[in-house]
């Protein structure tokens, strides 16, 4: 059984690395220091881009 991880912080990035319009992605930051990315499609490398909330 896994220990819960406190979330400290959740943002929405809209990724500019792609060669398209680029794609909304979900940002999780928790206590520890990690971040899980999610979003619609292919976008686990996307850790920066334009804030839009």
């Amino acid at each position: 059984m896994s220990e819960e991880r406190k979330v400290v912080s959740t943002q929405v990035v809209h990724c500019v690395q792609w060669g398209d319009n680029g794609v909304d992605t979900l940002l999780v930051t928790f206590e520890d220091g990690t971040v899980e990315v999610h979003c619609a499609g292919a976008c686990v490398t996307c850790s920066y881009g334009k804030q839009v909330s």
